[in-house]
């Protein structure tokens, strides 16, 4: 939440509030788009047009997809 409304608000504070485009990195400031919204009186086109979200980690890397494959190589190891 932090990130997302206050990282809107405190650039608006900063005077650095006039961008182009918005950059998200994965969900952490996904809300940032509930206060563009809002300053942008809920034009969800507007919204879009100036929000970019892009992620770093396309693949699953969850703890428990590492623990399944950590799991499955243990056990085969042990089979042989």
């Amino acid at each position: 939440m932090i990130l997302g409304l206050g990282g809107v608000r405190m650039l608006q504070i900063l005077d650095h509030d006039n961008l182009e485009a918005y950059h998200m990195n994965e969900g952490h400031a996904a809300l940032s788009t509930l206060e563009l919204m809002d300053r942008y009186q809920q034009d969800l086109e507007k919204v879009k047009e100036i929000c970019v979200f892009t992620t770093h980690t396309p693949v699953p890397a969850d703890y428990r997809s590492c623990m399944r494959e950590r799991h499955i190589r243990q056990t085969s190891r042990e089979r042989r």
